[in-house]
């Protein structure tokens, strides 16, 4: 019988796998535009939006909760309300520029190269909150960086046996739209951070919420306006056209249910990335994304050879080995990082909290309700908080990271 963790941890791990593939397939699905013309669903800003969409779902769920519970809901700190407004502007962007860079990448790479986030967030970390940084620290972000070239290597090297050609520098591009949008999400995980510790103690699953009202916002007044007036490539000669994306929409079932996965799924991961973290520990969080990136590359493989000829998911080629070897080095990079694998040789140093506690206690269907069985948990990247009474979305919570959003 399965536990409750188990059973989280794996909708989680399906979830957070079918973010991007399912955002990958909408970007190769073509249809009838306002123009009247067919082409692709090339609309990374779209997505951005109903990403936030995605993430705004939390707030419903947490009044049903309330109501559910008969929770009484404490006073909303304007300040903070208003401040949450910026990270969700680096969400915005950071979103956005990944959603481009998957345009003219595989999905695999791209989520391998989304690994890249450690080595920024643990530079900002330093810069900004003084982070005391460890050997096995600088090591993992060491082997980060390697791996993180052995894939990009090996994306540039087989680029032509991709079911979607594209030249070098559209490949190019994508890759440093990707790594760029990590250096964005990054920072706003440093603001996040900020925010999840005292004195303003936001709760992880509010913040989820409140992130993707203001994203809805700023993508709604500001972002699309913006790509929508701009010289670029797409329908009417502007960067993204919203209406030809709600046209190909409502002209296409597929695209239409792939969107409506895509919320579900994005939805769905972050509840259970707060719960994971939550219930557990960071490191099971690492574990999560660890296994969801080589899960989404054996879905792209199965998909390219179970479909042929429809331009889905990426065939193995001579340089799939050089792209194995960069994952198998990212993977244990992030572990080492995390304290979960020690340096050999004796030169691991000893930190004051231990990457690992034991699963006690109940499961806690989301994170704030009931209490633990620990009352402090170790700090990777985050607020390490005490339980102080009843839930509610901005009192004092556990120990989490919000959950990656693509």
């Amino acid at each position: 019988m399965w536990s409750t963790f188990a059973i989280v941890f794996t909708i989680g791990l399906l979830a957070g796998s079918a973010n991007s593939i399912v955002e990958k397939l909408q970007f190769q699905t073509g249809a009838f535009g306002v123009d009247g013309i067919y082409h692709l669903f090339e609309k990374p800003w779209f997505m951005s939006l109903i990403m936030f969409v995605a993430m705004l779902l939390a707030l419903p769920v947490y009044y049903l909760l309330v109501w559910r519970r008969y929770i009484k809901m404490d006073k909303v700190n304007k300040h903070i309300f208003f401040v949450v407004a910026i990270p969700s502007l680096f969400d915005l962007l950071g979103s956005s520029f990944q959603a481009i860079g998957l345009v003219y990448t595989p999905v695999s790479v791209f989520q391998m190269l989304k690994g890249s986030i450690l080595i920024f967030s643990a530079a900002l970390s330093v810069l900004f909150l003084h982070r005391k940084m460890y050997r096995h620290n600088w090591a993992g972000v060491i082997i980060c960086v390697i791996a993180l070239i052995f894939v990009g290597m090996s994306s540039v090297a087989s680029r032509e046996n991709q079911t979607q050609v594209v030249s070098l520098g559209k490949l190019l591009l994508g890759i440093c739209f990707i790594v760029g949008g990590q250096i964005v999400c990054a920072s706003q995980y440093v603001i996040e951070e900020f925010l999840l510790k005292p004195p303003h103690d936001v709760s992880p699953v509010a913040l989820v919420g409140l992130e993707g009202f203001w994203g809805t916002i700023l993508m709604v007044a500001v972002a699309l306006p913006i790509v929508g007036s701009l010289h670029g490539g797409d329908v009417g000669g502007v960067i993204e056209n919203t209406r030809d994306s709600f046209v190909m929409l409502y002209n296409d079932p597929a695209i239409m249910w792939l969107t409506v996965s895509f919320v579900v799924s994005v939805f769905v991961f972050n509840l259970c990335g707060v719960m994971v973290t939550a219930t557990a520990s960071a490191v099971h969080h690492t574990f999560l994304d660890a296994t969801r990136t080589i899960l989404i590359w054996i879905v792209s493989v199965l998909m390219f050879y179970v479909a042929p000829g429809k331009g889905l998911g990426e065939p193995l080629t001579s340089w799939s080995l050089l792209q194995l070897i960069g994952f198998v080095m990212l993977i244990y990079g992030e572990l080492l990082y995390d304290e979960i694998v020690k340096l050999p040789f004796g030169l691991h140093e000893k930190e004051p909290v231990s990457a690992f506690r034991s699963f006690k206690g109940d499961f806690i269907f989301l994170v704030g309700f009931g209490t633990t069985s620990s009352s402090e948990r170790p700090s990777y990247g985050v607020s390490s908080r005490t339980k102080a009474g009843p839930w509610n979305p901005f009192q004092q919570g556990e120990t989490t990271i919000i959950a990656e959003r693509c």
